[in-house]
């Protein structure tokens, strides 16, 4: 079970173009991360801790995390689990410009007991997850997935139980601190690590993805890994690293000295926050809820400088589901009445609540442009899209009041009626 690495040397894109579409519909997946502003390249021949120049960001890309799927779940906490991956890849497909990545950090498939189940299921999820129409896709080990038999199936179905890549200028590096007891990684891969961290070039982002955190979040649910501490003291030997995992189904942010670790929501069941309850569970299913406890994150990233926005779960446009209990944002805004004034009635909730990541160098606006009213009028269908799904503002944000989402909406209906 040798680690695979895998080298990416630069070629350059000659333009990527964004829709906002196709933006605020990825904006609206569940269990997602959104990554732009990094740089270009391509999947050249494996090669070992490669002594490599820094590839300058030069144009945007994105990338998708999922995590915690847990194909083969099934129970109260989430009766639309057999359907949520395959909604997602539908909803991912059905975008016009596509990730370049797509990574699953671990826990692909729920636990069993049974070897011959374990090897099916992840068979079976390995074949959805294939379905993507992503340029690459990288997996990770979860403990449902690798613990019951220290990887051997994971490993038969999708080789390597950890590696690395370069992608447009970015190292990645992705942890096994799953497959053995108690998430550790072990002395090979800890000495593994160590020359992959030192071959980065100075100044270049490295991208760690990992399953459990590494620090000590919470070790009585088993949220930590026993030698996490030693992976942390090599990161820290470089000035750029940001980790990204999942394990504890919600959104969590921590930092251990210079390097920034950031919690994926679950794309099937949320969980409590650490030491809420006296007992780790799934939280119930609400069925009033518009995100149901899950959700994505977009990721922007400017040179070295990366901007997080998390946005709870809603159903992508035009993507069927099986039960009405998950509402999908409507198709086509519907006008009904006189459109308000913008300028007095709508401009200021936009102003207060949205300018912020929309308007100049906020981290929103590649995706959705405000300020100028042509903006605003030229956006108003996503603009009522996201608020009619409750997507925008975003979960970490105040929500609009009643009051002020009905002007809102009314406006982006009728403004052009």
């Amino acid at each position: 079970m040798e680690p695979k690495t895998v080298f990416a040397v630069g070629t350059g894109m000659s333009e990527i173009s964004w829709r906002r579409r196709d933006f605020l519909t990825l904006s609206s997946l569940g269990g997602l991360v959104f990554a732009s502003g990094l740089g270009c390249s391509h999947e050249g021949a494996p090669v070992q801790a490669p002594q490599a120049a820094v590839v300058p960001p030069s144009e945007d890309f994105f990338f998708l995390q999922l995590s915690d799927t847990h194909w083969g779940f099934s129970g109260p906490p989430n009766p639309e689990a057999a359907t949520c991956l395959k909604r997602t890849v539908q909803a991912i497909n059905a975008v016009a410009t596509q990730p370049e990545l797509v990574v699953f950090t671990g826990d692909l498939t729920h636990k069993t007991d049974d070897a011959a189940q374990r090897r099916d299921r992840l068979a079976e999820f390995h074949e959805i997850a294939r379905g993507l129409r992503s340029q690459k896709l990288i997996f990770l080990p979860g403990e449902h997935d690798a613990a019951g038999d220290v990887g051997e199936a994971y490993h038969a179905q999708f080789g390597a139980l950890y590696q690395s890549f370069q992608h447009r200028g970015v190292h990645f590096v992705a942890l096994d601190n799953a497959s053995a007891p108690g998430g550790a990684l072990g002395e090979a891969q800890l000495a593994w690590l160590e020359k992959e961290v030192a071959a980065v070039p100075a100044g270049a982002p490295l991208v760690v993805l990992a399953h459990r955190p590494l620090f000590e979040l919470y070790p009585q649910w088993d949220w930590s890994t026993t030698d996490g501490a030693r992976a942390i003291e090599v990161l820290s030997r470089h000035e750029n690293v940001t980790v990204f995992y999942g394990h504890i189904h919600q959104e969590h942010h921590q930092m251990t000295g210079k390097i920034a670790h950031h919690a994926a929501r679950s794309l099937v069941f949320p969980l409590p926050a650490p030491g809420a309850v006296p007992q780790k569970a799934p939280l119930p299913w609400d069925a009033a809820s518009h995100d149901h406890g899950l959700g994505h994150r977009r990721v922007q990233v400017q040179g070295a400088a990366l901007t997080l926005t998390e946005v709870p779960f809603v159903d992508a446009v035009g993507v069927e589901t099986t039960s009405s209990s998950a509402p999908s944002a409507s198709s086509a805004p519907q006008c009904h009445g006189a459109a308000p004034n913008y300028a007095r009635e709508v401009e200021p909730i936009l102003k207060e609540r949205c300018y912020g990541c929309h308007t100049g160098n906020g981290s929103g606006t590649e995706g959705l442009q405000l300020g100028p009213y042509e903006h605003a009028f030229g956006a108003r269908t996503e603009i009522y899209r996201q608020i009619d799904a409750h997507a925008m503002p975003p979960g970490s944000a105040k929500a609009l009041s009643a009051s002020e989402a009905e002007l809102v909406l009314r406006w982006a209906a009728c403004a052009g009626a």
